[in-house]
């Protein structure tokens, strides 16, 4: 079975449960036990969670053991001892279980520790009326619990106009998306789009492909995907290519073979991991049998409208991704033009010891990929250059 607490896939659902045990607080055996949101392998809507896990045997204790399910405990506190204040330890757990964003005060108030042998599952009814979240998540949690949707929607224009996507965890704007399609500000779902693509982090590139395929619009969710390099990131790559072997053969005539090649480079990425295994074993019968309208290799763009959010006015280089880094490192650049790029790095005597591209690009977003295959551990330089001018930055190599 599967034990779902604080999911706020519907509305945000504040969590604060109190679970105190001798050895476990939790032990979960062929299940999937989830506290919080975790949405396409990242941590979610952490706020909804907030549990207080304690147990009173502060030597062999564990809190949540899980040898062959799967624990999901993001935003809790963790605590070890048999009286009041529990001390905080961090998360003692065994198996397959994620944690993240730990809460490091109780949030549950202690008016009792079980003694030793004995648990209780209580729950601080008190707690429940506060709302935990602050900045734009508590305003539009506030507006939306007194029904006053125009309040909510004109919070989060202001926010998004004032640049607040900038600065917002890709967890923030997830649940701004979720917010405006609740409240029906669809006008809204352009700015979280911007707002996203303006971001440097590819992360929220993720996100945009995901709010553009909920929106009907699987080509430009491709296309989108396409134009930045994830090779730095096992983890990013891994969920890119999930996306992208969903919308082939959603956004193409024929897009299905496409697929099949994506799903081939997942399955390198995947061979321990049960879930995406049983993804690409039925990959086959879930996808095999959609077919898009028009010509082969031909993206439904007539419904495109969002394109013109993807595309820039003006050049911008990013910074490498990741850096430092030790084996592949990723550049990703935005060219409002068809233009002349080259790409090369010099080492620290000014020595050109690479050239990543020299190659006419399109108007759009691009990505070119080093291999640190030969080069030595120090520091780099590139140097992109384009009719424009030249950008250059420094990264770090290490082994």
């Amino acid at each position: 079975g599967a034990f779902v607490q604080g999911c706020d896939s519907t509305a945000p659902t504040i969590g604060r449960n109190k679970f105190r045990a001798y050895m476990y607080d939790v032990y979960c055996n062929n299940s999937e036990v989830q506290f919080g949101e975790r949405p396409w392998g990242s941590p979610g809507n952490w706020y909804a969670s907030q549990n207080s896990f304690g147990v009173t045997n502060t030597t062999t204790a564990t809190h949540i053991y899980a040898p062959s399910g799967y624990v999901y405990a993001y935003a809790n506190f963790w605590g070890q001892g048999s009286t009041p204040p529990l001390q905080y330890c961090g998360p003692d757990v065994t198996g397959n279980v994620l944690t993240g964003g730990n809460i490091s005060t109780d949030p549950v108030p202690l008016t009792g520790d079980p003694k030793g042998g004995s648990a209780t599952l209580s729950k601080d009814l008190a707690a429940t009326s506060q709302v935990p979240p602050s900045g734009i998540r508590q305003t539009v949690l506030q507006h939306l619990a007194s029904a006053a949707n125009g309040s909510a929607q004109t919070a989060i224009a202001g926010y998004l106009s004032a640049g607040g996507g900038q600065a917002a965890s890709v967890e923030d704007l997830g649940f701004l998306y979720r917010s405006i399609k609740r409240i029906g500000a669809q006008s809204l779902v352009a700015d979280i789009l911007a707002a996203c693509v303006a971001r440097q982090d590819l992360r929220s590139k993720l996100l945009a492909a995901d709010i553009l395929k909920w929106e009907g619009d699987p080509g430009s969710a491709l296309s989108l995907l396409n134009g930045y390099s994830f090779l730095g990131s096992n983890e990013l790559l891994r969920d890119a290519l999930m996306r992208k072997a969903i919308l082939y053969p959603l956004a193409f005539q024929g897009g299905y073979a496409s697929g099949v090649a994506v799903v081939d480079s997942l399955r390198s990425l995947v061979a321990f991991d049960t879930t995406l295994g049983r993804f690409i074993e039925r990959y086959p019968r879930l996808f095999s049998g959609l077919t898009a309208p028009g010509s082969a290799h031909i993206p439904k763009a007539a419904r495109n409208t969002y394109a013109d959010l993807l595309l820039l006015t003006d050049l911008e280089v990013w910074p490498n991704y990741p850096n430092p880094f030790r084996d592949v490192t990723s550049f990703t650049f935005k060219l409002d033009s068809d233009m002349h790029v080259r790409l090369a790095v010099y080492d620290a005597m000014g020595r050109e010891v690479a050239v990543v591209t020299d190659a006419d690009y399109a108007r759009g977003v691009h990505s070119a990929a080093l291999q640190s295959l030969g080069l030595p551990s120090g520091l780099y330089f590139y140097r992109l250059t384009t009719d424009r001018g030249v950008v250059q930055r420094k990264m770090l190599l290490m082994r």
